[in-house]
């Protein structure tokens, strides 16, 4: 996942406006809880570890980590410690989840924001941009991608937003040129990935995204920026048109990609942008018969 190995002085950055508490948790406080103190410095040691990880065992092991944040989260309820296990939970979440945990992310949001320690707060709200654009809700995530552009603008909210508010709109002209390119069948829709690399993480992003989309959908992979002939063999793989784009291109700078990996949906013409970004358990609702 995406910010699982999060890079925690980001998290950090101070935050403010407190939300409603919930009557069916214990009330916020900063007690110091030696128990949950412990139980946060295993989690951490945890997360180390699991970054260090192959992709592959990685991925296998972080889809498997919810139900050991939930723990973890219960027992610093409470506590000066429950806003990590809470911020990390959130962002497993959004990485595995379906349509309800996002909603269930959204709620743990509003707990953050009642903690009386401020760290988490703003990443937090950063998470609920993306929570907010996967449900559509796309002016309440403008709303807060502006407060947070003036606040923390290392997190790129407003153009996680400008990426996303390009579904709906006539689709730009693919940019680089063509390594590879398959046969294609033009009624289909097409997935466009962009990468940075075929290396083993952006291969694993690759392999779940494909995995989830119809098998009759065009793919499209474009590799960004790195050495277009090392990627040859692997896109080989794929069965996919292979194209390369230098990062100072001006038809890359049309799709308003934020960061990479990043995905999009087009009609079977590619005239059209269908979704931006979709995650795995709404991307075959994409395209209606």
């Amino acid at each position: 996942m995406r910010a699982l190995s999060i890079a925690v002085a980001l998290a950090l950055l101070l935050g403010c406006a407190p939300a409603s508490r919930s009557p069916t948790l214990p009330p916020p406080a900063m007690d110091d809880d030696p128990r949950a103190a412990a139980v946060v410095r295993a989690l951490e040691e945890d997360l180390r570890a699991l970054a260090l990880a192959p992709p592959e065992r990685r991925r296998a092991a972080q889809a498997a980590f919810g139900e050991r944040l939930r723990r973890d989260l219960e027992a610093c309820r409470g506590t000066r410690y429950e806003n990590k296990p809470l911020y990390w939970l959130v962002d497993w979440l959004l990485a595995f989840g379906d349509e309800a945990a996002t909603q269930e992310a959204l709620r743990h949001l509003d707990r953050l924001e009642t903690l009386p320690s401020p760290a988490f707060r703003n990443a937090g709200r950063n998470l609920r941009v993306t929570a907010l654009l996967r449900l559509g809700r796309a002016a309440e995530a403008q709303a807060l991608a502006e407060r947070l552009d003036a606040s923390v603008p290392e997190f790129g909210a407003g153009a996680r937003v400008a990426f996303h508010a390009l579904a709906g709109q006539p689709a730009p002209p693919l940019p680089g040129r063509v390594l590879a390119s398959p046969p294609a069948t033009r009624e289909a829709p097409t997935l466009l990935a962009f990468v940075a690399a075929l290396d083993g993480d952006s291969r694993l992003w690759l392999d779940e995204l494909f995995a989830a989309a119809p098998a009759s959908w065009q793919r499209v992979i474009v590799l960004v920026g790195s050495d277009p002939l090392s990627a040859l063999p692997a896109g080989s793989a794929y069965r996919a048109e292979l194209r390369w784009a230098a990062l100072a291109e001006p038809e890359l700078a049309a799709w308003r990609v934020p960061a990479l990996p990043a995905s999009i949906v087009l009609d079977g013409e590619r005239r059209t942008v269908l979704a931006v970004d979709p995650p795995r358990w709404r991307l075959q609702q994409t395209v209606r018969p």
